[in-house]
């Protein structure tokens, strides 16, 4: 498991205030730690009322994950997402 993207890891757990589930399968596959995208996705739309993550809107207009996690939480947060998808 690269030491690295531990590290990044565990700044996002920081940043986001809960620890984001690893892909087993793709961290499995590489040996690389990789976020499950789907699982945040849903986390995210159960902790911001802003979020609609079933529909894909933020404050009533359509957005990606990432651009959520850009504006709730920050550049690095949004950046930290991006580099361990």
């Amino acid at each position: 498991m690269n030491i690295e993207k531990k590290n990044l890891w565990k700044e996002l757990s920081v940043i986001l205030g809960f620890t984001p589930r690893l892909d087993g399968l793709l961290t499995a596959l590489d040996g690389e730690i990789h976020i499950d995208i789907i699982h945040l996705d849903k986390a995210l739309g159960n902790r911001l009322s802003d979020y609609d993550s079933e529909s894909c809107l933020y404050k009533g207009k359509p957005a990606s994950m990432q651009d959520v996690v850009t504006a709730e939480y920050g550049e690095r947060a949004g950046e930290l997402v991006s580099l361990l998808f």
